[in-house]
């Protein structure tokens, strides 16, 4: 191998390696000066972003929430979705549905609309609409037996002070009528089979044992229901006690009732 002595450079050798070597750095200097001023200038045109701490930022407002009182539908009526009063002291059924329209045979389950239907409606829409679901003999006592007089009451008194306390007091049946209906009513297998809705006859028979003035206590009336039911379905459902609620007796009903059927 040759010695490093061998590799050495001639002076104009050297002279023009470092020729070469400060042509490079030049070169080099002129590249990279242009392209910090060029950032600095870049920098100067790029407007600048105050960032605003989190705790000095601006809370949005929150709109409030919608009313739940819809005015619109407060004051809207179709009496064919309200549904219809027809007093039928014959009828078992003191509620049902024919072509998805309500008929109401009893004054109390229709006041008890009324009054649930008052949660949501607007009190003046409903005394002045009111009339328009009377039927049969509810129509008959509205056109012939009221005066001009007490007609513009029942508008002009408060839903309870004039509609309600009047029907009820004209159309109420005798407790002893409303416990005679409930002690003939049955509920058996054929009322499964043909659909009939356990829970609406329960509700049909829970009101005649109000109105029967038997049964103080809730889970008497009850009670009373519960023995309506005849004995090959009433084995499957719960004896009410003094615990049992309205709710709860109903519901067992509906899943026994699906079932069923």
């Amino acid at each position: 191998m040759d010695s490093p002595s061998s590799f050495r450079l001639s002076p104009v050798q050297k002279a023009e390696m470092m020729t070469c070597i400060h042509t490079a750095i030049e070169e080099l200097r002129m590249e990279v000066i242009p392209s910090k001023a060029s950032q600095k200038k870049n920098a100067r045109l790029i407007p600048q972003i105050n960032v605003i701490p989190p705790s000095e930022t601006a809370t949005p407002s929150v709109p409030s929430t919608a009313p739940i009182f819809d005015i619109a539908k407060a004051n809207n009526w179709v009496t064919s979705e309200v549904g219809y009063f027809l007093p039928d002291p014959t009828r078992d059924e003191q509620v049902r549905m024919k072509e998805d329209t309500i008929y109401f045979s009893n004054a109390h389950a229709f006041v008890g609309h009324i009054r649930a239907l008052s949660a949501f409606k607007n009190e003046n829409t409903i005394r002045l609409n009111i009339h328009s679901c009377l039927r049969g003999e509810a129509l008959e006592w509205f056109i012939s037996e009221l005066s001009h007089y007490e007609r513009e009451k029942l508008r002009s008194f408060s839903l309870e002070e004039g509609w309600i306390e009047t029907l009820t007091r004209r159309f109420k049946n005798p407790p002893s009528h409303a416990l005679k209906t409930l002690k003939r009513s049955k509920y058996n297998w054929a009322d499964v089979r043909s659909q009939r809705s356990l829970v609406m006859w329960a509700h049909n028979m829970l009101r005649l044992a109000q109105e029967s003035n038997e049964y103080p206590v809730v889970w008497h009336q009850i009670h009373a229901v519960w023995d309506q039911i005849e004995i090959p379905i009433r084995g499957n459902v719960s004896e009410p006690s003094s615990g049992t609620t309205v709710a709860s007796f109903m519901e067992e009903l509906d899943r026994w009732y699906n079932l069923w059927r």
